[in-house]
């Protein structure tokens, strides 16, 4: 099945506290196998204070996939759900701090697999015994 990746909306909401309520956002059709990324920008006085910690797309908890932090002092990230109903919802982003105001574009991506994080990765590795080679040998020219 070949990926589809379709835009959206796009909005922008302030907050007085650490969360951010996009609502009605378009997710387009429903499928089975619909991701929808959630691509957020902000920009900051100081590019250390407003962080995302957390995003819910149509209430289904997302992973973060990227993140940028320029020295224009602007900073992007996108957080990926899967969510196969509704063609509408809520885009909810907590931030590690408040009185901000952030931006959101979705697109609706269908006929892609969910990839892993790198926390994913990682827990992967960390559960692979140790390998110890007591003897090698290596013929002359790697022949």
């Amino acid at each position: 099945m070949a990926v589809a990746i379709a835009f959206g909306s796009q909005g922008s909401a302030a907050s007085s506290s650490s969360v951010a309520t996009i609502a009605g956002m378009t997710f387009n059709a429903a499928a089975s196998d619909r991701l929808i990324a959630a691509c957020i920008a902000n920009e900051t006085a100081d590019n250390t204070t407003d962080i995302v910690t957390a995003v819910t797309i149509g209430g289904v908890s997302a992973t973060k996939r990227a993140e940028s932090n320029t020295s224009f002092l602007a900073r992007s990230w996108i957080w990926v759900a899967a969510v196969p109903t509704g063609t509408t919802g809520d885009v909810v982003i907590t931030l590690n701090t408040s009185d901000a105001t952030m931006s959101c574009a979705t697109h609706s991506i269908t006929g892609a697999e969910e990839v892993p994080t790198d926390s994913d990765a990682a827990t992967a590795a960390s559960s692979v015994a140790d390998i110890s080679i007591t003897a090698l040998t290596i013929p002359t020219d790697g022949a």
